[in-house]
């Protein structure tokens, strides 16, 4: 796998997420500067916790669990993006992060309290949506169809829910329509 530590390119990053989402003593790391303005991003987290805490999707698992159900996504005939490459943050991180170099494959970073499926379905989003839509409602449809091909239709619900309880709308596609929804991955 090739990692963005080989492109001299600067790298745009999107927002990280935090350990667990949300659990006793996550904390989220600054984004770049182009990003500072990522209006929405408390709530997309707080959103996250609603729907995902105490889950299956919440399940810390193992960096070659995680690359696989990322290149399972990555690799699906409706998905627009081609490879994305996922590596495994240096064991002191404590938030993940998806960036891109240019015109680069985008590569997402895991941080190790972080190897969940809720995490990948993230970060999976962003480079759906394109990192530097950072939160907003792209990023939000975005985040809802890979949860739906990550972690099963029942959590759809449950984002779609947590979104509406904060206010939050989903926006409008621009990549092809995912398949139905599986009822659930098995890891």
């Amino acid at each position: 796998r090739r990692t963005a530590d080989s492109s001299p390119a600067p790298m745009r990053r999107a927002g990280p997420t935090s350990g667990g989402h949300g659990s006793e003593g996550s904390e989220r790391s600054a984004v770049e500067p182009e990003l500072a303005a990522d209006r929405g991003r408390a709530a997309v987290y707080a959103a996250e916790v609603a729907a995902f805490d105490g889950t299956s999707a919440e399940r810390v698992g193992t960096i070659d669990e995680m690359v696989s159900l990322a290149d399972w996504v990555a690799s699906a005939s409706w998905w627009p993006r081609g490879p994305v490459a996922v590596v495994r943050r240096r064991a002191d991180a404590r938030s993940s992060v998806t960036c891109q170099a240019g015109s680069e494959d985008p590569v997402i970073r895991l941080a190790p309290p972080q190897l969940t499926p809720a995490t990948v379905a993230h970060e999976l989003a962003h480079v759906l949506a394109g990192v530097t839509h950072g939160h907003d409602r792209v990023f939000r449809r975005a985040h809802v169809d890979i949860v739906g091909q990550v972690i099963g239709s029942h959590a759809v619900g449950w984002l779609d829910d947590a979104y509406a309880a904060y206010g939050l709308d989903i926006g409008e596609r621009h990549w092809p329509t995912p398949p139905s929804p599986p009822r659930a991955i098995a890891l």
